[in-house]
């Protein structure tokens, strides 16, 4: 009866887990109740990735994505709006060796409970690409690279949003 109990409730906790993509969205808040906890998530904010973008928008925070790191990892913005300019800026020409298995990157900012507010889309080798997030609140955050092994090995940073 025991682990028929426990079955269930690990098949439950399962089947409410849900993926996500970035981009252009907003979505609202959810409540996941189940036998061990009620959990709420706050909410994503509204963000675009304009890919033609060739120059950086007046007012933008450019950020260089490079091999194993973001330049500079440490960001101040003033609440509100935020612009970043993203710049792919690995070298085309690196050893078949020392190559990462993705080498497109993006900027993904974490919320204070360390789930992803905002998400780029995807910048290749040599792309630019202006990502707008819509009303981000004074606080610290969290951001790194969410594609596989990039944060673990470096691509990541803080950003500190000042009140306006």
């Amino acid at each position: 009866m025991r682990r028929t109990a426990v079955g269930l409730v690990m098949m439950f906790a399962a089947s409410s887990c849900g993926g996500g993509g970035g981009g252009n969205h907003r979505s609202a808040p959810t409540t996941s109740t189940n036998a061990l906890a009620t959990t709420t998530t706050s909410t994503s904010l509204v963000a675009r990735t304009d890919k033609t973008a060739s120059t950086a928008p007046a007012g933008a925070i450019e950020v260089q994505m490079r091999n194993t790191e973001f330049q500079p990892s440490a960001l101040t913005a003033k609440a509100g709006n935020v612009t970043f300019f993203l710049v792919n800026a690995e070298s085309p020409d690196l050893p078949e060796g020392d190559r990462p298995l993705d080498r497109t990157h993006n900027l993904t900012i974490n919320g204070a409970e360390g789930l992803p507010l905002a998400i780029s889309d995807r910048v290749a080798i040599g792309e630019k690409a202006a990502f707008t997030v819509e009303g981000l609140d004074a606080g610290t955050y969290k951001f790194h690279c969410n594609l596989p092994y990039h944060a673990q090995v470096g691509m990541r940073g803080t950003l500190e949003v000042q009140p306006r």
